[in-house]
């Protein structure tokens, strides 16, 4: 069995995927991050993990589950070789339309153990020259209330 948050990562790519206009721009996606991007692959969507805290002043406070506030990170890389003057524009437009993937789910993505989902913003542009060609990715982040058993993460 899956970790739940791996399954929690398994579906915002499901719901990035099934967003008409992601699928228009031809976004690659991928749970995990992987470096450099092929700039074949691009643009690319990279959803991962980023960290994670139990909920509660002391930590968890009951013996049957733990609540947690997950942190995901949503990564959208362009080719800055082939930048154009619109490619923040380009970025702003797929970040809503993750954003509207994501939202259109909430609070629970359609997920037992998740009870709400929220934006927690974005970093600014990173330029990576790693590849073949310069890539300018944005990160955005995404918070989560996650519940698991208190002895099994897969539950």
């Amino acid at each position: 069995m899956d970790s739940l948050f791996f399954d929690l990562l398994v579906r915002i790519v499901a719901l990035i995927e099934a967003n008409a206009n992601v699928i228009a721009k031809g976004a690659t996606t991928q749970v995990g991050r992987i470096a450099p991007v092929d700039t074949a692959e691009l643009p690319f969507i990279g959803v991962y993990l980023t960290g994670d805290a139990s909920i509660g002043e002391f930590g968890p406070q009951n013996t049957s589950f733990i609540d947690w506030d997950v942190a995901v990170a949503i990564e959208i890389a362009f080719d800055a070789d082939a930048a154009t003057a619109s490619l923040e524009q380009d970025y702003l437009n797929l970040r809503a339309d993750v954003h509207e993937a994501i939202m259109s789910d909430a609070p629970t993505l359609s997920l037992a153990f998740v009870s709400m989902a929220y934006p927690l913003g974005a970093d600014e542009p990173n330029l990576s020259q790693e590849g073949k060609r310069k890539t300018v990715s944005y990160r955005t982040q995404w918070g989560f209330r996650v519940r698991t058993s208190i002895t099994d993460m897969t539950i």
